[in-house]
């Protein structure tokens, strides 16, 4: 990977052998696109200048200690974060995050957990941590070693506090979302803009028999009808539009992926093979600008109401019978 020339000099001089780990080239990648940016960097910034320049660029907090553990060097970021100013360095305090455990919610784990990634003089995976003050962050070590003896100690930190309550924000609403679905007494399925099962909630397990982990992302909806009633639907729909629709889930949707909620009485099979008449809504789901982003679909059985109505009307035909009967026994 080709480095604007005054990041390559300092990867050269910083980073030795260790320039050539995925995580650092990744991160370098970065650094050098910022870099490049600029028009021209000038040949007179010292390192400190350097470093707090491409560090803010990239939104990141550094802190390098050397191997006696003092700082030489934190970034404005990394300043504003921790609410300190670890610089000018200060040869009496030795390791600032063991020092200054005080600032993280479970100080004893952090203390630990530094501890060992200097203990074991290897780039560290992401670790996410938490400030007392609830900021979360992921910090990674990067040991810059001149031989077996550590020559320098860099701690990175990136603030993630927005991203992970975004994250608890989307948890706690696919949660609230889950219960709502599975509380009702609908059947309720949701596809992709193909008819690819996504989601597929308890009530619609327990009348249909199937499990929805063998039909999300396996099946389209459209199993779920008989061939029949959607070649039926298609032809309907021809003649009503004058456009051809496929028989199987395209006929479903013509009129949802024209913005109308289309309500009607469809025959399903379970997963025993038993036919149910269900009487279903079938919906497009857009997004902030009104893209189809997939469909809903939901459904209630009404098998036996229809039974009853079917049966409601033999009795009324018997009735009139043996009234029509009974009038001419009379007369």
């Amino acid at each position: 990977m080709a480095l604007h020339p005054l990041l390559q000099s300092q990867v050269n001089k910083h980073l030795g052998q260790h320039q050539n780990d995925p995580a650092i080239l990744s991160f370098l990648a970065d650094l050098d696109k910022e870099l490049h940016k600029q028009k021209e960097v000038a040949p007179s910034k010292n390192k400190s200048d350097f470093l707090n320049g491409i560090c803010a660029a990239m939104g990141v907090a550094v802190l390098i200690e050397n191997n006696a553990g003092s700082v030489i060097f934190t970034n404005s970021t990394f300043n504003h974060i921790f609410k300190t100013d670890a610089t000018p360095v200060n040869k009496e305090e030795i390791y600032f995050i063991n020092s200054h455990a005080g600032l993280f919610s479970t100080p004893e784990k952090i203390k630990t957990l530094c501890n060992q990634l200097i203990a074991s003089k290897q780039i560290s995976d992401l670790h996410e941590v938490e400030l007392s003050n609830g900021t979360i962050l992921e910090m990674q070590y990067l040991p810059e070693m001149n031989g077996n003896k550590n020559f320098s100690h860099v701690w990175i930190f990136k603030d993630i506090t927005e991203k992970k309550k975004a994250e608890r924000s989307l948890h706690y609403l696919t949660n609230v979302q889950h219960t709502i679905l599975n509380s009702t007494s609908f059947s309720i399925v949701y596809t992709t803009m193909q008819g690819v099962i996504i989601s597929f909630n308890r009530v619609s397990e327990q009348l249909l028999g199937y499990k929805a982990a063998d039909l999300i992302f396996q099946k389209t909806v459209d199993f779920l009808f008989q061939p029949e009633e959607l070649e039926t639907r298609a032809a309907e729909l021809k003649e009503e539009t004058g456009i051809a629709a496929d028989p199987g889930f395209s006929a479903l949707t013509t009129q949802a992926r024209h913005g109308i909620v289309e309500t009607r009485e469809w025959k399903w099979v379970t997963a025993s093979g038993k036919i149910l008449t269900m009487h279903v809504s079938i919906s497009s789901v857009k997004d902030a600008v009104g893209e189809i982003q997939g469909y809903l679909l939901i459904a209630r059985d009404v098998s036996q109401q229809k039974e009853a109505e079917k049966a409601l009307r033999i009795s009324e035909a018997r009735y009139r019978n043996m009234i029509e009967r009974s009038s001419e026994i009379i007369y």
